[in-house]
């Protein structure tokens, strides 16, 4: 499945979760996945410490999903 559609069904799931759940439950949520998409992308790169560990498609990436999820960056 390619990114695109990945983000395509994240906000159909957002958007089903905001209508059916408490919104603490649905920013907890986000929030852990969000977390989860960045220790994924930072422990899957890098070069020996000397080199970004998240690449630029990867922060693109994390930068659509945290807009879908209407976060902000830490």
């Amino acid at each position: 499945m390619d990114n695109e559609r990945l983000l395509k069904e994240l906000t159909a799931a957002v958007r089903l979760m905001e209508l059916r759940l408490p919104s603490s439950e649905v920013d907890a949520w986000k929030t852990a996945l969000l977390k989860l998409g960045v220790d994924v992308a930072r422990a899957s790169g890098g070069f020996l410490g000397l080199t970004s560990p998240v690449d630029s498609c990867e922060r693109e990436t994390l930068s659509k999903i945290r807009n879908i999820l209407k976060l902000h960056a830490h």
